[in-house]
């Protein structure tokens, strides 16, 4: 039933559940495809269901490891995005430190994981981490479902208007709305699972 879902399972090519998880296979399937960019979100929209929060930082240390030799294979082309841990911001600082020095570009940070509002205050220091080093910072928002409640009558209503009905664009605006009314450069970023053809990852 599944396979009727997977175009590399109607195309009849071999696939072990893990094609898309080889990067020498991936690149082959975007040549088949015409794709010449690919930016990655995992492990999963709703986080890692690890209770222990030390272990679940120590999971995405591992994660993040893993995703850099992927993208090794051709930074050009491959871009799967490492995930902060959300527990404290001090460990979300840290590990952005961590991965911006092994190459990564951008980074996601799990809204459904987060303890307060991405916009609280708490947070600031990993919005001036990112913003000082240059790395934008991603959210993995799913189809339309938000956790990022707005506020009325704030700031954050303020590109609403003027966005389009595309759930990632209207999120991506409301960041950039952030940045401007904080005073932190915008690092809100929303990104398409596949680059267009012809584009390479700068």
């Amino acid at each position: 039933m599944m396979g009727d879902y997977s175009a590399i399972t109607r195309a009849g090519i071999p696939d072990d559940g893990f094609r898309a998880s080889d990067p020498a296979l991936r690149l082959q399937d975007m040549e088949r495809d015409g794709i010449y960019a690919s930016v990655i979100y995992g492990p999963s929209l709703f986080g890692l269901p690890i209770a222990d929060q030390e272990l679940k930082a120590a999971c995405l240390v591992a994660y993040n490891d893993w995703a850099n030799d992927f993208n090794a294979h051709d930074r050009g082309r491959l871009s799967v995005l490492p995930v902060l841990p959300t527990h404290t911001v001090e460990a979300a600082v840290a590990e952005l430190g961590r991965i911006a020095k092994l190459g990564h570009r951008a980074f996601i940070l799990s809204i459904f994981e987060l303890p307060t509002r991405v916009v609280d205050p708490v947070w600031e220091p990993l919005w001036s981490a990112a913003a000082s080093l240059a790395v934008p910072i991603s959210f993995h928002l799913g189809a339309g479902t938000s956790m990022l409640r707005v506020a009325p009558r704030s700031w954050e209503m303020a590109a609403s208007p003027a966005s389009p009905p595309c759930s990632s664009t209207r999120r991506s605006q409301r960041w950039s709305s952030r940045g401007r009314s904080s005073g932190t450069p915008a690092c809100g970023s929303c990104s398409p699972n596949r680059a267009s053809a012809g584009s390479p990852i700068s």
